[in-house]
């Protein structure tokens, strides 16, 4: 089953991380993908110590 309407138009996004290791972010491009959400860091579920992602920087530039 499938709803089509004419006026919404969906994108294709992907969400990464350092868990995704370092990204070829042309072959992202080239993928169609059209949006990146990219994690800036995590708290600590038990002591609430902020954490930092490795790859932040590194993914906002390819991306």
């Amino acid at each position: 089953m499938s709803y089509q309407d004419p006026d919404v138009h969906t994108m294709t996004g992907i969400d990464v991380s350092s868990y995704q290791g370092k990204i070829d972010w042309k072959a992202v491009k080239e993928d169609g993908i059209e949006f990146v959400m990219i994690r800036c860091g995590f708290r600590d579920a038990l002591t609430g110590e902020l954490f930092d992602d490795p790859m932040f920087e590194e993914n906002v530039e390819g991306a």
